[in-house]
């Protein structure tokens, strides 16, 4: 490959890269998502544990923990994924024009040997650059693996809890919900 290849090369994978990373922090917006819908129910669950019964109580409390630890997780890798990774973007076109404009001031230099400097000048910026986007690429691709991962513990923990609020019902909280009910029908409460 000649100078100008290199340089062609280069110059895709640094924009392959930041495309790339576009990418990327689109496909966060999935989970983002889902992480609401997940958060309500969690809270669901916390405001209704006073209706379930002793023996599935405990359950449904250990249960409801593991649930909103798995969606505090969920949260922490998605904002990992998003942010803390470092970018690099190629020299600025003055920098690159105050560079050729120093060689050629020199006085040292051949027009070809100019421009031979300056394309290994181009080349290095976009290869070092695309290195470094790729590598935080790769790092936000591994979070965003794991964001799923912990999607799918808070659907599992949430779905762990269904039995203990489907069977640990308390049945006292129902008939005093009923009683509640008839009265504010019936034309108020009564001060019992």
């Amino acid at each position: 490959m000649d100078s100008q290849q290199n340089l062609d090369y280069f110059k895709e994978c640094y924009y392959h890269e930041f495309d790339h990373k576009d990418k990327i922090n689109n496909r966060v917006a999935i989970p983002a998502g889902i992480v609401p819908i997940l958060a309500a129910s969690d809270i669901y669950l916390i405001n209704n544990l006073k209706d379930i019964g002793e023996y599935w109580k405990l359950w449904a409390v250990l249960f409801v923990i593991v649930y909103s630890v798995t969606l505090f997780g969920t949260l922490f890798y998605i904002f990992r994924t998003l942010y803390n990774h470092k970018y690099g973007y190629t020299a600025t076109p003055q920098r690159i024009y105050d560079y050729k404009k120093s060689l050629e001031n020199s006085g040292i230099y051949s027009e070809e040997v100019i421009k031979a400097e300056m394309l290994d000048y181009l080349s290095s910026e976009f290869a070092k650059y695309a290195t470094l986007n790729r590598k935080s690429n790769l790092s936000k691709i591994f979070y965003l693996r794991v964001v799923y991962y912990w999607i799918i513990a808070a659907l599992i923990a949430g779905l762990l809890c269904i039995p203990a609020y489907t069977f640990g019902k308390n049945k006292d909280s129902e008939v005093s919900k009923v009683q509640i009910v008839n009265s504010i029908k019936k034309g108020g409460a009564s001060n019992e």
